[in-house]
């Protein structure tokens, strides 16, 4: 199993030298991938690739493609980010699915894929992916090849997804999970929770040994990212962010 980290948006890059800061960071926690997104490879995708292989790190995906019904506008997003996936060779790239699952969408997930060279990681949460079951479906219209399932522990349990639907869904479509816990929920504004209210596993109100036992019982060994955003914890210096992270994740999965 490849443990990776989402950083927490509390960290401001925008140099090489602060990547390189961020990946030291990463490493020394424990870490061995990181999730990526553009802005943070400072418009130098092949010299931040230089930096993840020196830290003994490998990028396990990269954020985050949006499609959606607009072809011209997908094409052209997925364009720009394909000297970042080349440099990298993620695992995958993140897809937000924008528009309802149609014949359509499907041929331009599928042709997205296809430009990349690499998975797109089905992220489910809102319409018109919500669950997980939702992700696996889509899978299987386009192949293992061209998606899979990313599974966030945070929509996992807010919209609607089941421990049976982890129990089910076959292994090869679920790629990677994101790992977190929440705190209780104190208002209807979806994304002010989702951006400012996760918490360490462990400390919040997500039952996350039945979320990870579900798959360690099937013998699943995908990639694990620790994705916490959290408007206190976000204040907290990289190094112990990271370490943070680790620890409290970790023992769900050994």
């Amino acid at each position: 199993m490849l443990f990776g980290l989402v950083e927490g948006r509390g960290f401001t890059v925008t140099s090489l030298q602060d990547l390189d800061v961020l990946l030291g960071a990463v490493r020394a926690a424990g870490f061995g991938g990181v999730t990526l997104r553009p802005e943070l490879l400072c418009g130098r995708p092949s010299a931040a690739a230089k930096l993840v292989e020196a830290h003994e790190l490998v990028c396990t995906d990269l954020e985050a493609l949006s499609i959606t019904r607009d072809d011209e506008a997908t094409m052209a997003a997925v364009e720009r980010l394909r000297p970042s996936v080349e440099a990298l060779n993620p695992v995958g790239v993140q897809a937000l699915v924008r528009t309802r699952i149609s014949e359509e969408s499907l041929d331009r997930l599928g042709r997205a894929s296809d430009r990349l060279g690499v998975p797109l990681l089905i992220e489910f949460g809102t319409a018109p992916v919500p669950t997980a079951a939702a992700a696996s479906e889509v899978v299987a219209a386009l192949g293992t090849s061209r998606a899979r399932v990313l599974a966030d522990a945070f929509h996992f349990f807010r919209v609607g997804s089941t421990i049976d639907m982890l129990e089910t869904i076959p292994l090869d479509h679920l790629a990677l999970v994101q790992f977190d816990d929440a705190l209780p929920v104190i208002s209807d504004d979806y994304m002010a929770e989702t951006i400012n209210r996760r918490t360490w596993p462990g400390e919040g109100e997500f039952d996350l040994h039945a979320f990870a036992g579900a798959l360690r019982r099937r013998g699943w060994d995908g990639v694990v990212t620790v994705e916490v955003f959290s408007e206190e914890h976000r204040k907290l210096p990289v190094d112990a962010f990271a370490r943070r992270a680790y620890a409290t994740a970790l023992p769900y999965w050994q």
